[in-house]
């Protein structure tokens, strides 16, 4: 389990806190929030997903956002940010509800963000939106 990610024991989820080491430098990867991991992801020019989660909702629809993020043909870093605990990030992007996905460019500008469920059609759509294929 993630330490400190917020989530109720029975809501426990399991994300790792880096990119894979073995993986090809441009494969898609889904995290848990790190400012610095985020801002490597940032610098490399990659497309960036981050998911304000909270609870166990926010905790169901995890492995769906992260395995759109994952099987993308392009560089993607999707981060997953506990609500409760990035107060200064949620201000950087206005959240202002749990479950918010935001989807950056690869110059950081955002390109679409929505609040509640997420269809995997949807989040694919605008990954592929933000990388100029869309």
């Amino acid at each position: 389990m993630l330490a400190g990610f917020g989530c109720a024991p029975d809501a426990a989820v399991d994300l790792p806190t880096s990119p894979p080491v073995n993986a090809p430098p441009h494969a898609p990867y889904f995290i848990a929030y790190s400012s610095v991991e985020h801002e490597k992801a940032l610098g490399e020019g990659r497309v960036t997903l981050l998911f304000f989660t909270s609870g166990a909702s926010g905790n169901a629809l995890l492995p769906r956002i992260a395995q759109v993020v994952k099987r993308m043909d392009f560089p993607v870093a999707g981060f997953a940010a506990d609500y409760d605990s990035f107060a200064e990030l949620k201000r950087t992007f206005n959240v202002n509800y749990p479950n918010t996905v935001i989807i950056l460019d690869g110059k950081g500008d955002e390109v679409i963000r929505h609040t509640g469920a997420e269809s995997p059609f949807f989040i694919e759509a605008g990954l592929r939106r933000a990388a100029g294929g869309g």
